[in-house]
């Protein structure tokens, strides 16, 4: 397998099928968002490609050697096979000079099944649960990191990441309103 940049056809297909597929239309930006991120030169599409078959995609955004995720998922029936943790593997060997910054949802039920699985995923990975909190749209995220990154260092770079992406992709009524980053400890 070989992760590596999509190209422009590649990023619209797994756009019209494997994206959609994958998350919700509440969890979804729109095509014209994401292309428009594309074009600011801190957003990129890689995929884990099986021979020319993309099995895996990660969006991202990447600003000096800080890396946060933005949507990760395997492609239709290649779930459950050790895809995806041979993709966080490969990504994390890629871009190994850099901090790789991620947020699970915190779950209202504790036995939310998919959060749990989620969130042992990414330990059998060796991402690091932190004492992190945020809130995205309202939506409270636990965040995780690897390498692991002392607290102040974290929520520095967080309200800077956060700032830059959010507040250039909507504006600063826009990110004030709807991006009220909480950050708890």
């Amino acid at each position: 397998m070989k992760l590596k940049e999509l190209t422009k056809k590649q990023f619209n297909r797994v756009l019209k099928k494997d994206y959609k597929e994958n998350f919700p239309r509440t969890e979804r930006k729109s095509n014209r968002c994401l292309n428009k991120l594309l074009k600011s030169g801190n957003y990129f599409c890689y995929g884990t490609f099986d021979n020319e078959k993309i099995v895996a995609f990660l969006f991202f955004f990447k600003i000096q050697n800080d890396i946060l995720f933005d949507y990760f998922a395997v492609c239709g029936d290649n779930k459950n096979k050790g895809i995806g943790g041979a993709t966080l593997e490969l990504f994390k060997e890629t871009f190994s000079d850099c901090l790789i910054i991620g947020e699970i949802e915190t779950p209202k039920n504790p036995t939310n099944t998919m959060i749990a699985r989620r969130t042992e995923f990414y330990k059998r990975h060796n991402m690091f649960l932190t004492d992190v909190y945020v809130s995205l749209w309202n939506v409270p995220m636990r965040v995780i990191t690897f390498p692991s990154v002392d607290k102040q260092t974290l929520l520095n770079k967080l309200h800077w990441l956060y700032k830059e992406i959010y507040e250039k992709t909507y504006g600063e009524k826009k990110y004030k309103k709807l991006v009220a980053v909480d950050i708890k400890i």
